[in-house]
């Protein structure tokens, strides 16, 4: 029964660890967003309210 503790315990922890470093990669693109993600963006935008019209 403790293995099993054990295994759980570390598969909770490198998920964790996994998580935060996820977090961490996403702050930093928000930071240092390129010019070309704006502009993808507007893109897509601007060909959604194209098709509703």
């Amino acid at each position: 029964m403790t293995d099993i503790a054990t295994v759980v315990y570390t598969v909770l922890i490198v998920f964790g660890i996994i998580g935060l470093t996820e977090v961490a990669f996403a702050r930093y693109n928000i930071r240092g967003r390129d010019k070309t993600d704006d502009e993808i963006q507007e893109q897509w935008c601007s060909e959604r309210s194209n098709n509703g019209k």
